[in-house]
C-alpha cells in the first residue's frame, strides 16, 4: 500500500479571524497534532493492516504544505519530520492564504502515484485507531 499524507500549516491565529477552539498557542497545537498524526502512521505497522499481515511495510509520504508560518513553527515541523522513517516533505508556498494553499495542495494530490492520499489540516488530532 502506498499512502501520501498531505498536512496543511499555517501558525497565523486563525484563518478566519475568530477565536480558536482551543486555547493554546497555535504553534503548540501544531506541534501536537502533527505528532498524534505520525504515531497513528506508525501504527499502521502494528495492526491488523492487510500490507502489515503480508509482512510488508506501508509505502508512506508524508508532505508539509506551510503557509507561511513563524521562523520557530517552521523549525519545530522540520525536526518533528526529520524523526520520521518514511519520506517526508517540507513545502513552503510562494503564495499566501487559505484558498492558495487549498489550490496548491489539491494540485499536489493530483499529482500524487499513491495509492491512497490523505488531506489533513494543522488541528486535526489523530488517535493511534486513525
Amino acid at each position: 500500500m502506498s499512502l501520501h499524507v498531505i498536512f496543511r500549516s499555517c501558525s497565523l491565529n486563525s484563518v478566519h479571524f475568530k477565536e480558536r477552539f482551543i486555547p493554546v498557542p497555535k504553534t503548540e497545537l501544531i506541534f501536537h497534532c502533527l505528532r498524534a498524526l505520525i504515531v497513528s502512521l506508525h501504527n499502521i505497522q502494528n495492526t491488523g493492516h492487510p500490507s502489515a499481515q503480508a509482512g510488508r511495510m506501508a509505502d508512506i509520504t508524508l508532505t508539509v504544505i506551510d503557509d507561511h508560518s513563524s521562523p520557530e513553527c517552521v523549525s519545530g515541523i522540520k525536526d518533528i519530520l526529520a524523526q520520521c522513517p518514511w519520506q517526508t516533505e517540507f513545502v513552503p508556498l510562494a503564495e499566501s492564504g487559505n484558498n492558495a494553499s487549498m489550490k496548491f495542495c489539491y494540485a499536489r494530490a493530483k499529482d500524487s502515484k499513491s495509492e491512497l492520499l490523505y488531506l489533513v489540516e494543522d488541528d486535526y488530532l489523530h488517535t493511534l485507531g486513525c
